[in-house]
């Protein structure tokens, strides 16, 4: 078995590229704006169901909100979930 952690590095690698890089591309508003029955992108979608991922951890949230965010496929779904977590983070 590998037991490399070339996983781990491969994302704490891209968190950080975003983290020090502009990276407003990820998750620009335009790609949220329109009507709620219209698909979502596939990189707003993965932008979104990292950031839920990330705020459930770190405000230690029911992982419930992670799996209902893999589900999102709509401009509105994507609200709806952000909406959710929005207001189960105090001064997101």
């Amino acid at each position: 078995m590998d037991m490399s952690t070339r996983q781990e590095t491969f994302v704490k690698t891209a968190l950080e590229a975003a983290s020090t890089v502009d990276a407003r591309w990820l998750a620009n508003q335009s790609q949220f704006n329109g009507f709620d029955h219209e698909l979502l992108s596939a990189t707003a979608k993965a932008a979104i169901i990292g950031s839920v991922a990330i705020l459930a951890h770190t405000h230690e949230l029911d992982d419930q909100i992670v799996v209902e965010s893999l589900s999102i496929q709509t401009k509105g779904d994507a609200r709806a979930v952000i909406d959710k977590v929005h207001d189960l983070v105090p001064g997101l």
